[in-house]
């Protein structure tokens, strides 16, 4: 059973605005992408703490309450958040998959029916190399072929980091479309 959090509007309280405008993301989502089968979402932001993980998690409730199964990615290595807002472990996660120190089956979480959560894991020196390994992307696409949908936080960049970064921003956008911007929010 899930340990609901408060950025979890969707759950807490159906019936909020907040909640509201998630399933109206959600059917917009559903809506522009009609003609083919998006599987994955990305959320990214420029900077931290504007809601990405709140975001996510919500979406991925949304997605959940239509029968969807769902993946939940943290792929912000620098400061994963979605274990702490789910009140989960990040033992291993991510990074550990991809770096073979375990296995998805070992890894995956499941703390609401079809919403399964991957954590961000052991922490490791290049976050940047490891966003644009071609191993990560294979494991999406792999994953891709088993889940309805994959919604993933990326790591925030700053200003400062965006021009030295824009290899990094390249090749996430080329693995991990479509996405959406968090460009501000009230949690």
């Amino acid at each position: 059973m899930l340990r609901v959090g408060d950025e979890l509007i969707t759950l807490i309280d159906p019936d909020a605005p907040a909640s509201e405008a998630y399933r109206t993301l959600r059917t917009n989502i559903l809506m522009r992408n009609f003609d083919r089968d998006m599987k994955v979402i990305n959320i990214i932001s420029t900077t931290a703490q504007e809601g990405k993980s709140t975001c996510v998690l919500n979406l991925a409730m949304v997605y959940a309450q239509l029968q969807k199964k769902v993946l939940v990615i943290d792929l912000d290595l620098r400061m994963p958040t979605i274990h702490k807002k789910l009140k989960l472990k990040n033992k291993k996660g991510i990074s550990d998959i991809i770096g073979h120190q375990a296995e998805f089956e070992e890894v995956v979480l499941q703390p609401y029916e079809n919403v399964d959560v991957i954590t961000a894991g052991t922490k490791i020196p290049f976050a940047s190399e490891f966003i644009q390994s071609s191993a990560l992307k294979e494991f999406i696409e792999e994953r891709k072929k088993k889940c309805r949908q994959s919604i993933m936080k990326v790591q925030y960049r700053s200003w400062r980091d965006w021009k030295q970064s824009e290899k990094d921003l390249v090749c996430i956008s080329a693995q991990l479309r479509p996405k959406a911007f968090i460009i501000s929010s009230t949690r």
